[in-house]
């Protein structure tokens, strides 16, 4: 097993395994990327709210809801690659 964030350049994946394999990188990006704006999110809605107008704290609480979802989807997308290669265990 190698990292799950790209391939190596001397893979021997083809076909259905290297498509798999290209959404498990997807997802791990994914969810990498959305985790890191919840945190922003979050952070802009709670603890820097004094310091930001109205309008920046709704978009950032809203932004809070749909960066959580894409997470939920990329997650869902990772385990139909992993099922997908043959793993049991997520």
């Amino acid at each position: 097993m190698y990292s799950q964030f790209v391939l190596p350049a001397n893979h021997t994946l083809e076909g259905a395994q290297l498509s798999f394999q290209k959404c498990i990188i997807a997802a791990n990006w994914s969810m990498v990327l959305s985790l890191g704006l919840v945190i922003c999110s979050l952070l802009m809605s709670f603890y820097f709210d004094s310091y930001l107008p109205i309008t920046m704290q709704i978009t950032a609480h809203i932004g809070t809801i749909v960066f959580a979802a894409i997470f939920k989807l990329a997650y869902v997308v990772r385990c139909v690659g992993v099922y997908g290669l043959g793993y049991r265990v997520f």
